[in-house]
């Protein structure tokens, strides 16, 4: 196994070009400014084998909920949590909100669920 560090919106080398069946990344909301996935998209598109798989899981924290842990904890501080947490995503342009759109019209047809 080899290990290497790769911008998922540089350019992609030539060597992971068509070699793998399925390309998985996670939490990648993060780092797609403004919701436009496209330059990302393009790169694992790319890795993929003919017929090969992306699995992209994300979180929705556009529709997270609250619970209080235990009887100490006053559900209104999870609330203020997540409401902080979600005004840090705005401020940073990090839009987990794409989670819940449909998918944008792409170049190469895809399969697209919300289903795990």
């Amino acid at each position: 196994m080899k290990l290497e560090i790769l911008d998922a919106f540089g350019t992609l080398p030539e060597h992971l070009e068509g070699k793998f069946d399925i390309v998985h990344i996670r939490a990648f909301t993060i780092v797609v400014k403004g919701g436009h996935p496209g330059v990302l998209l393009d790169n694992l598109i790319t890795m993929l084998k003919p017929g090969g798989y992306l699995q992209w899981d994300e979180m929705d924290s556009a529709s997270f909920s609250t619970h209080s842990p235990n009887e100490f904890t006053p559900k209104v501080n999870m609330e203020l949590l997540i409401d902080r947490f979600q005004d840090m995503c705005k401020k940073s342009d990090l839009d987990f909100g794409m989670t819940d759109q449909d998918p944008p019209d792409y170049k190469m047809d895809l399969q697209f669920s919300r289903d795990m």
